[in-house]
């Protein structure tokens, strides 16, 4: 097992990883689901500037931007736990395991984010998105962390 600060030092570029592959997600399901890109990531700011930001369909500095830190910020989070419990097997290449904590990490991202932080602290994802989406968006995210592990591969 990793030390946290080895943890977080590789964390920091998975979760920046995630945070883009899972905006990108979340935008593409927001344009196929209701025609806007951009909503479901400025969605994500109403942890900070409340609902008015989830009514929000254009790009903005203070909703879009706003958005995408905090996502990258909660990315980096996932990426930190799934380097503590899983980084050591995606470096020495072990796919199962490695895929299976993806799949873990972003199932406890999941349940966090959807069934014990206050609706204040939510994602916002579920204020445009369908959950097939929400689904689309937490697999996405499995696989940035496998296979920004898996990049890190010791030879």
């Amino acid at each position: 097992m990793k030390s946290w600060k080895q943890a977080l030092i590789n964390s920091l570029l998975i979760g920046k990883m995630a945070g883009v592959t899972t905006a990108v997600a979340a935008a593409v399901c927001g344009q196929v689901e209701n025609g806007s890109a951009i909503a479901p990531i400025n969605a994500i700011s109403h942890i900070v500037h409340g609902d008015k930001a989830a009514q929000n369909h254009e790009l903005s500095l203070k909703y879009t931007m706003t958005g995408l830190a905090l996502n990258s910020a909660a990315n980096s989070i996932w990426a930190a736990l799934y380097e503590i419990g899983f980084g050591e097997a995606a470096e020495q290449g072990n796919v199962p395991v490695s895929l299976l904590g993806g799949a873990i990490i972003s199932s406890v991202a999941y349940i966090t984010d959807y069934h014990l932080v206050p609706p204040r602290f939510t994602p916002g994802f579920e204020k445009h998105l369908s959950s097939r989406s929400l689904f689309i968006i937490y697999a996405v995210l499995a696989l940035s962390l496998v296979i920004g592990g898996l990049l890190r591969r010791k030879k």
